[in-house]
């Protein structure tokens, strides 16, 4: 009897650890009628009405820790669901712990270069609409590009400053697409508590392909069936001396098709110096994938387990966007990513010497 007790108190111990009991408790301006809870995650919402000027919510957040909490009337704040948490919409402040104090202040920060994104973009279509030429569209473009990178640069000093909250996985999350891939790999080397929370769980996925993505690394191995059906794998290409390109593209992707001319070109160009290209396609029907390599006659291998987004061969190296390049050395080692018609032709004058 005394064992199964013991088990008991460590079952329950252990359900304690694990449950994320939350409760909110906040105060609204006046004219405010309804605030609304949004789970990140779950995609969840609830909603409570405000008596007085104050309004609550209780849960168990079950593991997804981030959500949006927002009034009728527009205004809203990031919240972590864990433990007491103290809203004040009038001046968008979350307190209650650690997590929600820092992530209420770095919301506050962040938005202040969004807001001003957001009017730049608004000005850019505008003058591009009166026909305003390129020259008059550049400080807004510089503007933008200038914005944009402090505000890569505040996310990834909020990631490195805070290793051991939560709250870093909501911000990296947001913006791992606008974040150089080396610094978000760079980051997740540090090991920080926050990538083990499911809210960034694919993104880490990624970041575990984008290792492999880059210079130095060997190939990662996968089969797939080139469009006969004969099952390939990529290093019966990759690695047996020669340079070889492997191009992750899909018929049914337009910017794949609009560097398709540039690729032939680079092709025919190096093709019998030492150079070859392995076509992996995001397809998920077959006749459309053979279909548009008939029709731009792309003269190089291709192999795809016609899974769309869920191709094995994308999943391990990370490629979340297409067309995405990796270019390997004759020994199978990553020598280039992310090269474009031009920056690969630019790359193989380069080896080749031409």
């Amino acid at each position: 009897m005394k064992k199964i007790l013991s088990a008991l108190a460590l079952c329950a111990a252990t359900l304690t650890a694990t449950a994320q009991q939350y409760s909110i408790e906040g105060t609204a301006p006046e004219g405010v009628l309804k605030v609304f809870i949004k789970n990140f995650e779950s995609k969840s919402v609830d909603s409570t009405f405000v008596s007085q000027g104050k309004f609550s919510f209780k849960g168990d957040a079950e593991g997804k820790l981030f959500a949006q909490v927002y009034t009728d009337d527009r205004r809203d704040v990031y919240v972590v669901l864990d433990g007491n948490v103290n809203i004040n919409f009038a001046d968008a402040t979350v307190t209650g712990s650690e997590d929600n104090n820092l992530m209420s202040q770095w919301k506050k920060r962040l938005e202040t270069n969004e807001a001003e994104i957001k009017s730049i973009m608004q000005q850019y279509q505008a003058k591009k609409q009166a026909g305003e030429s390129d020259e008059a569209l550049k400080p807004l473009i510089e503007r933008y590009n200038a914005l944009s990178a402090e505000t890569s640069k505040n996310v990834i000093t909020l990631c490195e400053t805070y290793p051991n909250l939560k709250f870093p996985a909501l911000y990296l999350a947001f913006y791992a697409s606008n974040l150089d891939r080396e610094e978000v790999v760079r980051i997740a080397d540090m090991k920080p508590a926050y990538l083990d929370l499911s809210l960034v769980a694919r993104l880490k996925g990624y970041i575990n392909g984008w290792r492999s993505q880059k210079p130095g690394a060997m190939v990662q191995n996968f089969a797939m069936a080139d469009t006969t059906g004969t099952v390939r794998q990529l290093t019966d290409f990759v690695g047996k001396g020669k340079y070889v390109l492997v191009d992750f593209w899909a018929s049914w992707c337009g910017p794949c098709r609009k560097e398709i001319p540039g690729v032939k070109e680079a092709y025919e160009m190096y093709k019998d110096k030492g150079f070859d290209i392995v076509g992996v396609s995001l397809d998920n029907n077959k006749k459309a994938w053979v279909g548009a390599i008939e029709k731009y006659a792309l003269p190089w291998h291709h192999i795809s387990d016609l899974k769309g987004w869920q191709c094995e061969g994308a999943a391990l190296y990370g490629v979340n966007s297409i067309p995405a390049t990796l270019l390997f050395d004759p020994e199978g080692k990553v020598i280039a990513s992310g090269l474009n018609a031009e920056t690969l032709k630019q790359k193989l004058a380069e080896i080749f010497k031409q």
